[in-house]
């Protein structure tokens, strides 16, 4: 930077004449010192300087017209949570637990490890969305752990009932079926938003466990190759899949 330039930068209010006119017209740094001025107050490029990129304030403009007030930001917390707990209620309830189906009751244990797991779940809905928080989010992962550990700890005692692969499918496809729509609600929701890699863990990892929860109130199969198979590995893979997805998603906001 020469004395010029720093003249010139003291003077950018003013309007330019003399040598420094001569400088500004010459000198391609403070050309664009210049135009980001004038961005900046939302008079746009200067003469004889084309600029697509400084169309900006007009862009803007036309934004805040269509959007006057921002949203904030818990609304789609609060969707996705109802969201959640609604497929949960409806999954308990259309399944049946296994006391209507004719089946001995599960173990208690077994289905407080699955209210707390929608409790932690909707905790998590909220940290991935709230603007801040890193650490809240970064320590739910321990929790999460936890209480999956307590599945396969908690679930009841069982022999090899048959055909494996037929007696878990239903599993399966009841976890898969219930966790899609709030996993689809929340990548949506973190594509309002710059791509944060913990953010879109937790996320789809909290959502993913519906079909968990709906789970422990219903299957009374403890085998461990059973929950692994057919309750972990989805849970896990659909996780996954949704943070993939989300990190090859275009965010429509840079909002923090």
């Amino acid at each position: 930077m020469t004395p010029d330039c720093e003249r010139l930068l003291s003077h950018l209010r003013e309007p330019l004449s003399g040598e420094l006119l001569a400088h500004a017209q010459s000198c391609a740094e403070c050309q664009k010192v210049q135009q980001s001025y004038r961005l900046l107050q939302g008079v746009g490029s200067l003469p004889g300087h084309d600029a697509p990129g400084l169309a900006l304030p007009s862009a803007a403009a036309v934004e805040l017209r269509k959007h006057p007030r921002a949203r904030p930001w818990w609304w789609g917390a609060v969707a996705l949570v109802l969201t959640y707990l609604a497929l949960i209620w409806v999954g308990v309830v259309v399944i049946g637990t296994p006391q209507r189906n004719g089946s001995p009751p599960l173990p208690l244990a077994l289905q407080a490890v699955g209210i707390g797991l929608a409790l932690l779940s909707v905790v998590g809905f909220v940290a991935s969305l709230a603007p801040r928080g890193r650490r809240a989010r970064v320590a739910l992962f321990p929790f999460l752990g936890a209480l999956l550990l307590g599945i396969l700890l908690s679930a009841p005692l069982s022999h090899d009932i048959g055909n494996f692969v037929a007696g878990g499918m239903p599993c399966l496809i009841v976890e898969v079926v219930t966790s899609l729509l709030p996993i689809g609600l929340g990548i949506w929701l973190l594509t309002r938003s710059a791509f944060n890699p913990i953010r879109s863990l937790l996320l789809p990892f909290c959502a993913a466990t519906a079909g968990l929860v709906v789970l422990c109130f219903h299957c009374p199969n403890g085998l461990i190759s059973h929950l692994l198979v057919f309750h972990l590995a989805p849970w896990l893979a659909l996780g996954a899949l949704a943070w993939a997805l989300r990190a090859k998603s275009r965010s429509h906001s840079y909002a923090p």
